[in-house]
């Protein structure tokens, strides 16, 4: 039978149009994956595995002979001669069982120092698969920022911390509840805290969302498993519990090497900590009027978050999406490698609430690193505190506010 001209093109426009927009986004996610090879290629601070070997060469070999991995006369005894990075920055602020986890790590068959990098490329990898399957431009982006957001996936692969396990299951907590899995999800997210014990003000957000069941739920069983792994931790290394309480303590005045006082060891950091609280300290330092400004702007995101978690009594994901921004918000101790989180979050905060600004993100997220291929930060100071310090939790900023002016507006008509 005759088929109209007319009719076959319309056909072969729409099959062309649909397969072009498909190729296009495989070809999207190739260059981004190309342009992070040259970004890697090129950062002008070489990758160091410095966190990797301390956990490895000096915290594993003292939990290996059952020495108190908190204590510095441990640290001394055990710490090589000529290792690249001084004793006074050598610590460690994980719980007993996480140390004692680093024996497996740590082992030859896996080999955490020279292996550590096949578990960071999971993170963008997991993410890609699980959402591939939906063709979304959401999905695109969201790998887009994981993959490359504010230059923190390269920042985790030149230091090779531990806490790159933490933000994998991190990934898996965000997969899980998309899929409405309550009791897996908090399971995992006891794990998260446990390992990076920092996100523990997460639970005191949640307390803001008892109207939702889901959320009364996910917080009895997340506790109880936090609970009894502390449990389990002081049954099994009582002694170092003790000790690991005594020097995590916010207000420690202690000098020991492994006191982790967030007061002295993040304000003022503008070279490794890129957190709200810091920018806050750095304006205050600088220009008291932005800091007015700024202040006034991160209290009135708190407030309305505040507001928004109360009245949220059915979305999940869209509880833990705000309860996040208040932990991004208040959190002063968030170093370069943690912003992989923070890209985390991002990449599902856009997938959840089908962020349309999609090249704008992709833009922000890539200034760092093409930035970094002109100019090595190491050259000029200034340049560095922008860059590293200033300019995510600026972007985080800008990102919260314009998404809290959206829902004020939808809520108003």
């Amino acid at each position: 039978m005759f088929i109209p001209f007319f009719k076959f093109h319309n056909f072969y426009f729409f099959y062309c149009k649909f397969n072009c927009i498909r190729n296009f986004k495989y070809l999207l996610v190739l260059a981004c994956l190309s342009l992070f090879i040259v970004i890697v290629a090129n950062q002008p601070r070489s990758v160091t595995k410095n966190d990797a070997m301390i956990h490895c060469n000096i915290t594993n070999i003292m939990s290996f002979n059952d020495m108190d991995p908190y204590l510095e006369e441990n640290i001394k005894k055990v710490y090589p001669a000529n290792f690249p990075v001084k004793i006074e920055k050598i610590g460690t602020n994980y719980l007993p069982l996480v140390i004692k986890s680093l024996k497996l790590f740590c082992h030859p068959y896996i080999n955490w120092i020279e292996n550590y990098k096949y578990f960071l490329a999971m993170i963008p990898t997991l993410f890609i698969l699980f959402n591939f399957k939906n063709n979304n431009n959401n999905n695109l982006t969201g790998f887009a920022v994981v993959l490359m957001g504010f230059n923190g996936l390269y920042q985790a692969l030149r230091s090779g911390n531990i806490s790159i396990i933490a933000q994998l299951l991190l990934l898996v907590f965000f997969i899980s509840l998309l899929k409405k899995k309550v009791v897996f999800s908090s399971f995992l997210f006891s794990l998260v805290v446990y390992i990076k014990i920092t996100v523990l003000p997460i639970y005191v957000f949640l307390l803001f969302a008892l109207k939702n069941k889901e959320i009364k739920k996910f917080l009895i069983s997340s506790s109880s498993f936090l609970t009894f792994l502390l449990f389990i931790t002081y049954l099994l290394e009582k002694e170092i519990f003790v000790t690991w309480i005594k020097y995590y303590n916010i207000f420690s005045s202690s000098e020991n090497i492994n006191n982790f006082n967030v007061l002295n060891d993040t304000f003022g950091n503008y070279y490794d900590t890129p957190s709200v609280p810091n920018l806050l300290f750095y304006l205050y330092n600088s220009n008291l009027i932005l800091f007015f400004l700024v202040s006034s702007v991160v209290l009135l995101i708190i407030f309305s978050t505040i507001r928004e978690i109360s009245n949220i009594k059915e979305d999940t994901l869209d509880v833990f999406m705000n309860t996040f921004i208040l932990y991004f918000l208040i959190n002063p101790y968030i170093r370069t490698y943690h912003l992989v989180e923070i890209a985390i979050f991002l990449a599902f905060y856009i997938k959840n609430k089908n962020v349309k600004s999609h090249f704008l993100i992709i833009f922000l997220c890539l200034i760092p690193q093409i930035t970094l291929l002109e100019i090595g930060f190491e050259i000029i100071e200034s340049y560095s505190t922008v860059l590293i310090s200033l300019y995510p939790p600026i972007l985080l900023l800008l990102f919260i506010l314009t998404e809290k002016i959206k829902v004020n507006n939808n809520t108003d008509s």
